[in-house]
């Protein structure tokens, strides 16, 4: 057997983690680690990288949205399975394992628009307007 998904996700945040260009922040990194624990290392983590493809991404995927995840997630997750799949360069840096992911076949659920609550500037206000003398300081 070559190099499991496992491993390959495993130096991939390694290299996140570590990179002199633009380490990866703490919070991705905590992201893309429990994505790789919860999700991928579960379902994909034994299989060989040069075995995983459209067909195991739309299995993967059918599997993200059946644990009813959200659209976003389920991209996010399909996203680091492909940036896991990627990481797995040459000498030379050459993918090792390149790929052509195609999206309609994968059938990911689509990302509607995000709800993305926000407070317009009166309602700032009001709410200093209404808030005590030492609680409208902080505001401020």
């Amino acid at each position: 057997m070559g190099l499991t998904i496992q491993s390959a996700a495993d130096a991939w945040l390694t290299n996140l983690e570590t990179r002199k260009r633009r380490p990866a922040k703490p919070a991705t990194l905590a992201t893309f680690r429990a994505y790789v624990r919860a999700h991928i290392g579960p379902a994909l983590g034994e299989q060989d990288v040069a075995t995983v493809g459209n067909a195991q991404m739309r299995e993967f995927v059918s599997q993200l949205a059946a644990k009813k995840l959200a659209p976003k997630t389920v991209l996010e997750v399909s996203n680091a399975v492909r940036q896991i799949v990627a990481s797995v360069v040459d000498q030379n840096g050459d993918e090792l394992f390149p790929r052509k992911w195609n999206s309609d076949f994968i059938d990911a659920p689509v990302v509607e628009k995000q709800n993305q609550p926000s407070v317009t500037s009166e309602r700032i206000e009001q709410a200093i307007a209404k808030a005590s003398e030492a609680d409208a300081a902080l505001y401020n």
